[in-house]
């Protein structure tokens, strides 16, 4: 049986109650090598009196996993036969808590300093304290977890990576010499450049603007996902721009470019 974890709570309550360890806890992810829906891929606890609860499972590809120090589970509460909207529980568990493991740390591909591994339960005792929200309000805050705030998450993510290759690349430019200039006095150049700060601005007013609406508690989907949309493809873009302004020393394996590439 596979848990199931997430970034972040749906209620501003909650969002107060866990702010000051938001850097320590995991990302969203896979439930299974496959991947699997929420209700089908979480597991079943075992009440263990005293309104504990005993959790048992693991879960693949969580973000963070080795930096956190909270894990939010997703866990089954009900019989079978329980609708998903209600039979779900989000369980609040402590990376030092007794049976909460982790497989070892492999490297990955994408984002460096990023870590994303397994976590692995084996009988941990929960308090009825440790509930997120109300028993069977599991599936809300998992899917508020990754849908609602996941988006402006990972818009900002690019947003912070589209910064950085527009100031590392105006740097870079203005540091070149070439014909008795340097290479960002160059008209080719400099519309590039401008192309870059171009998307740069198009992609926060887009970005401030979706979570501005969040903010205000206007209905805002289709703004979610135009930002994060929006925000990627912007970056795609100037990254493909600066690494091809740096020309060769965008290749080298330890530039700062290749450190900032998702």
């Amino acid at each position: 049986m596979i848990p199931s974890t997430s970034t972040c709570c749906p209620t501003p309550g909650l969002l107060r109650r866990l702010r000051p360890a938001r850097a320590r806890r995991p990302a969203d992810a896979q439930h299974e090598e496959h991947g699997a829906p929420i209700p089908r891929g979480a597991p079943s606890p075992v009440p263990a009196g005293n309104g504990q609860w005993v959790i048992s499972g693991e879960k693949l590809h969580i973000g963070n996993s080795h930096l956190a120090g909270l894990h939010v589970v997703v866990a089954r509460t009900a019989p079978a036969d329980t609708t998903a909207s209600r039979a779900l529980t989000a369980f609040l568990v402590e990376h030092a808590r007794k049976g909460v493991s982790l497989a070892p740390h492999q490297a990955r591909l994408g984002l460096h300093g990023f870590s994303a591994g397994r976590l692995i339960l084996d009988r941990v005792r929960v308090p009825a304290t440790a509930i997120l929200g109300e028993l069977g309000q599991g599936l809300h805050v998992a899917q508020s977890s990754s849908i609602v705030y996941g988006r402006p998450n990972l818009t900002a993510l690019s947003l912070g990576l589209h910064e950085a290759f527009v100031a590392t690349t105006a740097t870079w430019l203005q540091a070149r010499p070439r014909y008795g200039a340097h290479l960002a006095d160059l008209p080719v150049v400099r519309d590039r450049l401008g192309a870059m700060q171009a998307r740069l601005h198009h992609a926060t007013c887009t970005a401030y603007h979706a979570v501005h609406l969040l903010d205000q508690g206007a209905a805002c989907d289709s703004v979610l996902i135009g930002a994060k949309h929006t925000g990627q493809e912007l970056a795609a873009a100037t990254g493909r721009d600066a690494m091809e302004l740096h020309g060769a020393h965008a290749l080298d394996g330890d530039y700062l470019l290749p450190g900032r590439r998702a």
